[in-house]
């Protein structure tokens, strides 16, 4: 067998011994050749998506014999191993957004893994990010160049590490410490390389249509770097790296004589700085709050004007038109309010107070809404008020919340205070269809140190259960059924689902269904209570309305009965027992299983299923639990799986959060977890707060988020703008800084 490369016996270095390996995307199955040979493990499984590559490494594997000690498989990603049947499982040779996207669908099966060992060809950023959002730390990283290229390799190991941002995220906070000479050679040559981008972006007259910000915040970042890694070496008694020459001063140097004579630069701060806390900032802010009242409400209605649902993407919308639209409008809004905005390629925007460091708190809220679906007394997106209430789509969910954001932002900007770190209320487009505008984020700017969500319940939530999210579809023929359709998303309880059934029966209606029979053709429309799938409480399903009457009346073929007694299996309950996936512990609610929307596509019955799970089940064993209870009746495709996330409650910035809500309230409140998902669960570091109080009664014609006549209260969202000013401050309060550095 060929030697092995620098790279793979870097791997094989950082690879613990254990009981069993498992190489992922194995090629020619070298790695776990060499860990059975060096006794690093008695046993190894070597996978693979492709049959090429497992024929060439079974080859290899039987010349080296060990047939019996290295298992080869064929399957995506983690597919092919059993939970707990590795406890090292190694990836390399494959890019970074790749390598999340197996560890992510295949997370059931790092429970019981040991350590991880990574080496991303791209993106390790976004591999660093993830592994710490999953309860993993990296104990070791590693980089070398080969053939002209860089690699690194990184370690990591169960255990949650405090949070890596900016920099440290970029290019490993370890690499950087340890000053590495192979890092430092390749941030040479990136810099010289962005530099070369950058002059060449100028000389176009629209800046290659926002690349050039993107490029100067590249290099920004990078050149951050390599103050780091001169700092870390010089701290160590290292040799610091060699300044990279930039003209007649070096990028260390500018970066200083910047810091020191740009007011707005994200420099830390004195510890004599503080904000003026002698002044009554909290009378400064209800001030505030009336004078700007009829401004809030009129900004409000400005965006929900805005009918932002995902659609077709194109190359100036990724998430559709109206998502696009949204934003624009939204960060007109910011700039009226005389805040500094940008526009991150029409993914997700921010406006910021006190500059645009890297190190920063963040609000990030959601300008994309859900179909308007039906039932609504009027154009649900012309806004109404009525007896202090706003009605319209998004009011609550969640445009009224982003208008609030931009509003706190505005006043501390106006009130003059001190910021120890600048502010960002980040304005995202694609929170209701699968926050791909967040990971876009993420991969390209840095993360915020701390940030919380106004889209969810107040006091505070410092959990949120996983979601799953399924496709049901038929296996046998449809042919009686010549139309069904229910549901506008598959986050949304149905409030109507329709059919047209062939058939020479005509039965009689019910109370909340229509029945019609014209030329041989039976049309139902039944008629149920839609809300937010996460709350199924109080809801009516429409489609098992649907479902339950067409069983009943006998009005479907054999064929299409089996599929719909599973389907109504689904719609009995809502905790999912009716199929056998309940679960609960101690932290969430129980599981929640709701049916979204229900179609015909190819000929097939489609159902969507969307859970909310807690900690003691997963994505795939409610999976497996649904095709053992299917059968033959239905296929489960797997859409999303997000697994649970929990903060410490008695961390300093939730802790900081829960004062604020307490201190405007004058309540004792407690955090608490809930079964929606936010954008919180998206950073390394956020929580959701507000604007919702749970509990509280409305009047009648106030509708839930995601349903007809969706309404939000002004006097609570006026509140929730004073809350959010007062955590903004006493977050600022924080040296959220030291506890960052001590960990980059």
């Amino acid at each position: 067998m060929a030697r092995l490369s620098q790279r793979l016996e870097e791997v094989i270095r950082l690879t613990p011994p254990g009981a069993a390996a498992a190489d992922i995307g194995t090629d020619h199955a070298r790695v776990p050749i060499e860990l059975v040979r060096r006794g690093k493990f008695p046993r190894a499984i070597a996978c693979d998506i492709r049959r090429g590559p497992l024929r060439s490494a079974a080859e290899h594997v039987a010349q080296a014999g060990l047939t019996e000690q290295v298992e080869l498989r064929l399957g995506d990603g983690l597919a092919p191993l059993a939970a707990g049947e590795a406890d090292v499982i190694l990836i390399s040779g494959m890019g970074g957004a790749l390598m999340e996207r197996i560890l992510r669908e295949g997370k059931d099966r790092l429970k019981s893994v040991r350590a991880l060992i990574l080496s991303p060809q791209s993106e390790p950023a976004a591999v660093r990010s993830f592994l710490q959002q999953s309860g993993f730390s990296i104990d070791a990283e590693s980089c070398l160049w080969e053939d002209g290229k860089y690699y690194v390799i990184l370690r990591a190991c169960p255990g949650r590490q405090r949070v890596w941002t900016g920099a440290d995220l970029a290019y490993g906070k370890r690499l950087l410490a340890e000053g590495s000479p192979a890092l430092r050679l390749w941030l040479e040559k990136e810099e010289k390389r962005l530099e070369g981008v950058i002059r060449r972006l100028e000389k176009l007259p629209d800046g290659g249509r926002g690349a050039l910000d993107e490029k100067r915040q590249e290099l920004a970042l990078l050149r951050k770097a390599q103050e780091k890694m001169a700092a870390g070496m010089k701290k160590n008694g290292s040799a610091a790296p060699r300044p990279l020459s930039n003209g007649p001063e070096s990028a260390t140097v500018k970066t200083k004589k910047r810091l020191e004579h740009e007011p707005n630069s994200n420099r830390r701060p004195d510890r004599e700085e503080s904000i003026p806390m002698s002044r009554d900032i909290m009378k400064e802010a209800d001030e505030f709050i009336a004078a700007n009242r009829e401004n809030i409400i009129r900004d409000i209605a400005r965006l929900v004007a805005v009918p932002s649902t995902q659609g077709e993407p194109s190359e100036d919308a990724p998430f559709g038109a109206g998502p696009a639209r949204a934003l624009r409008e939204a960060l007109s809004i910011a700039q009226e309010l005389g805040l500094e905005t940008r526009n991150c390629e029409n993914r997700i925007g921010y406006a910021c107070a006190g500059g645009h460091g890297d190190r920063y708190l963040a609000t990030v809220t959601h300008l994309d809404v859900v179909p308007a679906g039906n039932g609504w007394l009027a154009d649900p997106f012309v806004m109404r008020e009525r007896e202090g209430f706003l009605l319209g789509r998004g009011v609550q969910d969640d445009k009224g919340p982003a208008v609030i954001t931009l509003y706190a932002l505005k006043f501390l900007q106006d009130a003059g205070v001190t910021l120890k770190h600048p502010v960002r209320a980040l304005l995202g487009t694609n929170e209701e269809t699968g926050m791909g505008d967040v990971r876009y984020y993420l991969e390209h700017y840095p993360a915020p140190l701390f940030c919380f969500s106004p889209d969810a319940d107040f006091p505070l939530i410092h959990g949120e259960k996983g979601i799953y999210h399924a496709l049901l579809v038929s296996q046998k023929p449809v042919t009686s059924i010549v139309s069904l359709q229910g549901g506008v998303a598959p986050n949304v309880v149905p409030d109507r689902a329709e059919a047209v059934i062939r058939t020479n029966r005509n039965p009689a209606g019910t109370e909340n269904i229509t029945a019609e029979y014209r030329d041989g053709l039976l049309y139902l429309t039944a008629y149920g209570k839609g809300g937010h799938a996460s709350m199924p409480a109080g809801t009516v399903n429409a489609i098992g309305l649907l479902v339950d009457y067409m069983l009943e009346q006998q009005l479907v073929t054999p064929e299409e009965e089996e599929f719909l007694c599973f389907d109504a299996q689904l719609h009995r309950t809502t905790d999912g027992s009716s199929l056998g996936i309940d679960a609960r512990d101690s932290y969430f609610t129980p599981l929640t299983a709701v049916g979204g929307m229900i179609f015909l596509k190819d000929g097939c019955i489609c159902q969507t299923l969307d859970c909310r799970y807690p900690t003691t089940t997963s994505g795939a064993a409610i999976t497996a639990r649904l095709s053992e209870r299917a059968g033959s009746a239905a296929r489960v495709a797997l859409a999303r799986d997000s697994a649970p996330f929990y903060k410490d409650p008695s961390s300093p910035e939730l802790q900081a959060c829960i004062q604020a809500y307490n201190s405007v309230t004058g309540e004792n409140a407690r955090s608490f977890t809930i079964g929606g998902g936010t954008y919180a669960k998206g950073f390394p570091n956020g929580v959701a707060f507000g604007p919702e109080h749970p509990g509280r009664v409305y009047p009648e014609f106030v509708g839930m988020i995601h349903g007809a006549e969706e309404g939000a209260s002004v006097e609570e969202l006026l509140e929730a703008l004073k809350i959010y000013i007062c955590a903004l401050l006493k977050l600022e309060e924080l040296d959220l800084w030291d506890e960052k550095e001590e960990t980059r």
